[in-house]
């Protein structure tokens, strides 16, 4: 069995962003998406919205004091939902 060092692995990382086409000069981050296709990937991911929403209920008061957030993020890589201090 291969044991990968961290080295290896953000190296094979970044290949594979590279063979994906993802390029590191680019300055905007998120160029968004309409409202339809936020809505049908929200609705696809109906029940872990739902787990999320319940989860947030005790997240909320470890967030206020350790400064942390949580996302819902889709495979596509579609913010559904966050929940973090102030959101």
């Amino acid at each position: 069995m291969m044991t990968l060092q961290p080295v290896d692995e953000i190296f094979a990382s970044w290949r594979r962003c590279m063979s994906s086409g993802v390029d590191n000069t680019t300055s905007v981050i998120n160029a968004g998406i309409n409202e339809e296709v936020f809505q049908t990937a929200l609705n696809e991911s109906k029940l872990l919205g739902t787990i999320f929403g319940d989860l947030g209920c005790d997240f909320d008061d470890l967030s206020i004091n350790n400064n942390l957030a949580m996302l819902l993020v889709n495979s596509e890589g579609v913010l559904l939902k966050k929940n973090a201090v102030g959101s």
